[in-house]
């Protein structure tokens, strides 16, 4: 570390393992708190969606939460080219009538982040809860 300083930290190794414990024994409870999470962004990724024929919109799923990931499945094949690409003429449209890429998923994840955040703090804070930790 910069100057010399060092950061030790007492019982980390125990706490991780006991948060590791408590959501694999409430992995429902997890799975929950991040579809909770995820369940206001498919309105916000839809409202951003560029709109030529409604299908890029229409194709944003609902959200889908397996262990401790989460997604928003948007099925429509030229999502991610309409998302991010920087070239060529189609590139230069999007550009202009939506601005720099990231265009409409991830600046809906930036505009929810602190709701987001919020949900999933109250989605483990229920299973840290459930395992006797806090009451």
């Amino acid at each position: 570390m910069p100057d010399g300083y060092t950061v030790k930290i007492d019982g980390l190794k125990e706490f991780r393992k006991a948060l590791r414990d408590a959501t694999d024994a409430n992995p429902r409870m997890l799975t929950a708190a991040l579809k909770s999470a995820g369940a206001i962004l498919p309105p916000k990724i839809r409202g951003n969606a560029p709109r030529k024929s409604g299908a890029l919109a229409a194709s944003v799923g609902q959200p889908l939460a397996s262990g401790t990931k989460g997604r928003i499945p948007v099925r429509a094949k030229h999502a991610a080219p309409v998302e991010f690409s920087k070239r060529g003429a189609a590139a230069q449209t999007l550009s202009a009538k939506y601005g720099a890429p990231p265009r409409f998923a991830y600046k809906a994840v930036g505009d929810a982040s602190e709701e987001i955040i919020e949900r999933i703090y109250d989605g483990l804070e229920s299973i840290v809860s459930a395992s006797g930790w806090f009451k």
